[in-house]
């Protein structure tokens, strides 16, 4: 089978293949057509009223052209639905909605020949970059202030005068003030439509100037220092709330290249990690990340929660309960809590399931809702505490109303690659429920 994924990265988007036969992950270079900087009065005029899926679909379909002329001269006589598996790299935060929504924007480009198609997977971004890395260890055992009308009206400028920043310094910064070389910064040449987007008085200085910025050593340092101090601080906060010992720590993405961000993080983290990587073609990474989590589709064997999971449910009030958490009912003093069914930070298994046996809260109950929630905390003991969000609810039927609260419920959430199943066994008829919801590590 050919494995094809496909990244929509603002740095690096496009695919890279392979072949489970010959499993070399190749990532693609060559783009029929390729134009540079159009000017505005060249570019096609776009619908006042284009919606996002259109245009995504739009995207994919001009792309999958390009991904099946690439296969089949590279196969001949491949059958594109049959024996092509598209494994799609997306965002961390991508919930059930917005996956169903990709899969039918996969369908009307013409990449699936159903939007339930079984010849799709979904994987994170992070976890792709995270295999990627692993392939990577064992082989080893900018920002200028800019109005948003220019980003509005004019993004192919834009993005060259972007381009053209971080060829000159985005790489070569090193932080060392004895390294740096100022540079000019020619707006008439790199992004002359950005004239029209000054006020008077900054249009009269820049004339002044020939419409040239010199960037020194302080514009270029105070330009980096706050991505890169957002990026240590997070890195920080990763390893403070990890369990376990860190053992590499893997820069990818486009500014993983920059010599400065590599020099702060080795100077920050260098006596507590023992390795710091980068790794080749990181801007590649998740792409090509992807690519092999579909060659392998085992590679992910456990993941560490960053949620605490568990469901509501009642008991006998107690002194000093929540009036705000009594179960609004005159015959029973009840009232609902937090139960706990796995703790942040577990690492858990590829669909290991974690169980709970209930009973009715009442002896006449005809339904059951079990409410999941889950927490940033370790611990919690109410559903309305701060840090609680519910993650969603599973509805049961309860018949055998004569058995009263004889009746057995077990129920569970079973961590699968990318969803979370919650699941409920009446255990006295053995009928079984269950539903599908977004796993976010």
């Amino acid at each position: 089978m050919d494995i094809r994924a496909i990244d929509f990265g603002t740095t690096f988007s496009g695919f890279a293949y392979a072949n489970r036969v010959d499993p070399e992950i190749i990532t693609n270079d060559v783009w029929p057509q390729q134009i540079g900087n159009i000017p505005q009065n060249e570019k096609p005029l776009l619908p006042h009223q284009l919606s996002y899926e259109k245009s995504i679909s739009d995207y994919l379909r001009e792309l999958g052209k390009l991904i099946k002329e690439t296969i089949s001269t590279r196969w001949h006589g491949i059958k594109f639905f049959e024996h092509v598996l598209l494994v799609i790299s997306i965002p961390a935060e991508f919930d059930d909605r917005a996956k169903d929504t990709m899969r039918q924007c996969l369908y009307d480009a013409g990449l699936t020949d159903s939007k339930k198609s079984n010849k799709v997977e979904f994987t994170t971004e992070p976890e792709a970059a995270a295999i990627y890395c692993m392939r990577n260890l064992k082989a080893q055992n900018e920002i200028i202030p800019i109005d948003d009308l220019l980003k509005e009206n004019n993004y192919g400028q834009l993005q060259y005068m972007i381009q053209q920043f971080c060829q000159k310094s985005k790489f070569h910064f090193t932080g060392d003030r004895n390294d740096f070389n100022s540079f000019e910064f020619d707006i008439e040449e790199i992004c002359p439509v950005l004239k029209q987007y000054c006020k008077d008085e900054i249009k009269e200085k820049m004339e002044d100037n020939d419409w040239i910025i010199d960037i020194n050593f302080e514009d270029l340092k105070s330009m980096f220092d706050p991505v890169v101090g957002k990026i240590i601080r997070l890195i920080r906060g990763q390893l403070n709330s990890s369990k376990d010992k860190c053992s590499a720590i893997f820069l990818v993405g486009g500014f993983s290249e920059s010599k400065y961000l590599q020099m702060r993080v080795k100077e920050e983290f260098g006596k507590l990690v023992p390795a710091i990587i980068v790794p080749k073609q990181p801007i590649a990474a998740i792409v090509r990340g992807a690519c092999d989590y579909g060659l392998e589709m085992n590679t992910i064997s456990d993941r560490t929660l960053k949620y605490t999971y568990g469901i509501k449910i009642v008991r006998y009030r107690k002194e000093g309960d929540p009036i705000s958490q009594k179960v609004p009912s005159d015959d029973y003093n009840y009232t609902y809590i937090f139960h706990r069914l796995v703790t942040r930070g577990t690492r858990v298994g590829v669909d290991e399931e974690f169980r709970t046996v209930r009973t009715p809260a009442e002896p006449n109950q005809t339904e059951g809702k079990f409410y999941i929630y889950k927490t940033t905390e370790l611990s919690a003991g109410f559903c309305n505490e701060p840090s609680m969000k519910l993650h969603g609810t599973l509805t049961i039927d309860l018949p055998d109303v004569h058995l009263g609260l004889n009746r057995k419920i077990e129920f569970s959430l079973i961590f699968g690659k990318m969803e979370l199943i919650a699941k409920a066994k009446n255990l006295q008829n053995g009928r079984i429920y269950d539903t599908s919801l977004d796993l976010d590590f």
